[in-house]
């Protein structure tokens, strides 16, 4: 009779995080996770809310995403892109949208050169009201 072994396991797992991963970075609404899940389990049927957020808070630490922790509610909210880019947060509907150039502004900016302070725009994040709400 085989046996089940732990490499087995692992493997079974690594392929769940790499397709958790895979959906994460072809969305760009930054779900929540149980809106990664209903993707998820569209491609791995078998796939349990507990798999998505165990394999979300290891990705987190193998900076393979970015979680957005959301202060309004507690739903944290998930982004696969891990290049260097900020985000603008809306505060009336909390939609998410990528800032990319955000280095470019900084470094332009006199008061931020003067400072002194260096940016991390990685995980900066800007709150306002986006056009949808104004």
């Amino acid at each position: 009779m085989p046996t089940v072994t732990v490499t087995s396991k692992k493997h079974r797992k690594s392929k769940q995080r790499k397709v958790i991963l895979e959906t994460l970075k072809s969305v760009y609404n930054h779900p929540t996770a149980k809106e990664l899940y209903k993707l998820v389990e569209k491609k791995l049927p078998d796939i349990g809310i507990a798999t998505i957020y165990r394999n979300l808070d290891l990705l987190e630490k193998q900076h393979k995403l970015i979680k957005l922790k959301n202060k309004k509610n507690g739903e944290n909210r998930y982004d696969g892109k891990v290049e260097k880019h900020c985000h603008l947060i809306c505060r009336k509907c909390n939609r998410i949208q990528d800032l990319m150039d955000v280095e470019k502004i900084i470094i332009k900016s006199k008061s931020f050169n003067k400072s002194g302070f260096k940016i991390d725009p990685l995980y900066t994040e800007i709150f306002g009201i986006c056009r949808n709400c104004y």
